[in-house]
């Protein structure tokens, strides 16, 4: 399984071109305070959703990713609503 998900942008309305999310690295500079602090600073910068297909296609992934911890997996599948 790749670990580069394809978000297509014609299922994106937020996306000008087709993008990639990275599934082997968890990108960690902002702390859960300061990312609530700047969606509540700013609604605009929430610019949609994942479908469920994209959701499911990133867990397999992730799932797989031999780069991330078991606790870097638990936060990822939390954070888009899965339990485990």
């Amino acid at each position: 399984m790749s670990c580069q998900i394809l978000l297509p942008a014609g299922e994106y309305e937020f996306l000008d071109h087709d993008s990639y999310v990275d599934c082997t690295t968890v990108i960690d500079t902002l702390g859960l305070d300061e990312i609530i602090t700047q969606t509540l600073d700013d609604f605009g910068r929430i610019k949609g959703v994942l479908s469920e297909s994209s959701k499911t296609k990133i867990l397999g992934a992730v799932a797989s990713a031999k780069t991330l911890s078991e606790a870097q997996k638990s936060l990822i599948r939390n954070g888009l609503g899965r339990k485990g």
